[in-house]
């Protein structure tokens, strides 16, 4: 693979490089968390949870507390592969209570529970792009775990948040999720058990052996694919989000307008603008000519954007397969045949990474000569977390994630994490997103769907989201309040 496909200017670790380490985040600010790593796009170990203001998710490690809080939510659970001893390999899942699950995994069944749904899943179906955001950003059991987090912990700053997700299963010899990359900066909790990362850069993408054909490898490290329906931006959007992102945009700037009785030539230019957007839209999801928005009939073009947005918006289906694209263990819901490996997989097998790590429970395997040469380019680097430890992740950073209950025991081993789309503006905390018109809209949508968890929940945010906006940007709203 040509070097010219990556334009990546953040960490790349050399020999005897090592993951920073932080005690805690106490004393850290978001301003400096954004500027030392984020910013950098280096990952780092944080020695404690959030603060409690923002994290109460150490309540998990007690089984009876979790079975009060999330026993009787119905969510879709994944057997282990019987041939290769893994999860993730394309084997279908099946609804059950996670009271049922936690039973049947203490009887020695191998079973895995993610919150990760891809858009063929009901449990996405949404009646609006909100009712859709609700249900992606908070999936069942989480959206009973709200009490417990936030979904804008303060140290994320202006992130805006994908999802998050939970994750719960029991191996005392360890599960593998294979080596892949995701597309969403990550804040991984561990709650319960062990896991240790075997990480690499998105520069070595040009070395290891991906089972999807690279188009680029953008400033932020974000890998895209070759595909129109892959998101091609370096903010992970497909060119369909982003059109779609622009309307809402418009939609709010003239409603602004109109109450602020603006200049109707101005609120004129802006419908122009809006209606041209709209039947872009609409091209590029017929796929054909240019169709004039208002010449649908009534409701089938509500109808396509909320397809577009379900197929496309928060998960990218088409272009990454739904919200499976980031997984800790990838799941298929093609029945028991195994899928073809997604683009963002690679094809060096677990035991001829561990083996080539030297890790002391590798299977005796050699790993092959493509492998060893593979790997030979590049340097792993390996994150070991215990209970109560935080990892940050950036955007594209391969990873493969083995997962144990503690020595010695036979309990379930609990994690949780945060996706946030990743940052493309690097070196600006209060805008860490280029398309900033575009941003506003999606942070305003992603903030409806927030209110409305918190509201259905009957709980309410720990913090108040104002979302993207800087210091003298607020202190001027506050002179004209």
């Amino acid at each position: 693979m040509s070097s010219s496909v990556s334009s990546y200017s953040g960490f790349s670790p050399k020999e005897d490089d090592k993951i920073p380490v932080l005690d805690n985040v106490d004393h850290i600010s978001p301003e400096e968390f954004y500027k030392d790593y984020v910013s950098k796009r280096v990952p780092v170990v944080i020695k404690s949870s959030l603060p409690e203001s923002d994290w109460k998710g150490y309540l998990w490690k007690q089984e009876d507390y979790l079975l009060e809080k999330i026993g009787q939510s119905v969510c879709k659970i994944e057997p282990m592969d019987p041939s290769t001893g893994t999860f993730g390999q394309g084997m279908s899942r099946n609804e059950m209570t996670v009271a049922e699950f936690l039973q049947r995994i203490k009887a020695g069944e191998r079973l895995y529970l993610t919150t990760q749904y891809d858009d063929s899943d009901d449990v996405l179906d949404g009646d609006d792009e909100v009712s859709l955001l609700v249900k992606s950003l908070c999936p069942a059991p989480t959206d009973k775990l709200l009490s417990d987090f936030s979904l804008t912990p303060a140290l994320m700053g202006n992130l805006v948040p994908q999802q998050c997700n939970i994750w719960i299963g029991r191996s005392e010899n360890g599960t593998s999720s294979g080596l892949h990359h995701d597309f969403h900066d990550n804040i991984y909790t561990v709650v319960k058990g062990h896991k240790r990362f075997v990480i690499l850069s998105p520069d070595s993408a040009l070395h290891l052996q991906l089972a999807g054909k690279i188009s680029k490898i953008h400033q932020n490290g974000l890998i895209s694919y070759e595909g129109e329906d892959r998101p091609q931006r370096s903010d992970g959007l497909t060119e369909l989000d982003a059109a779609i992102a622009h309307t809402q945009f418009l939609e709010m700037k003239i409603s602004d307008l109109k109450e602020l009785q603006a200049s109707e030539d101005i609120i004129q230019r802006l419908e122009a603008e809006y209606e041209a957007e709209m039947d872009n839209v609409l091209q590029m999801q017929l796929g054909g000519e240019a169709q004039d928005w208002d010449e649908l009939q009534e409701g089938d073009a509500d109808s396509l954007l909320d397809k577009s947005s379900n197929e496309n918006d928060e998960g990218f289906s088409s272009a990454d397969g739904g919200d499976q694209l980031d997984s800790e263990e990838q799941v298929s819901e093609s029945g028991n045949e195994k899928p073809s490996l997604p683009d963002h997989f690679t094809k060096i097998t677990v035991p001829g990474l561990h083996k080539y790590m030297g890790f002391d429970n590798a299977k005796d395997i050699i790993p092959s000569e493509e492998e060893r040469t593979a790997l030979s380019k590049t340097h792993p680097l390996v994150v070991d977390l215990e209970p109560g430890d935080m990892f940050y992740l950036p955007a594209s950073w391969f990873h493969e994630v083995t997962s144990s209950s503690a020595e010695g025991e036979s309990s379930i081993h609990v994690a949780f994490n945060y996706w946030f789309h990743p940052p493309d503006n690097l070196h600006n905390f209060d805008h860490p997103y280029e398309d900033r018109d575009l941003w506003k809209a999606k942070r305003s949508m992603v903030s409806k769907a927030i209110q409305r968890l918190y509201a259905t929940s009957g709980t309410t945010e720990k913090r108040n989201w104002e979302g993207e906006s800087s210091t003298s940007e607020k202190q001027t709203k506050k002179r004209v309040q």
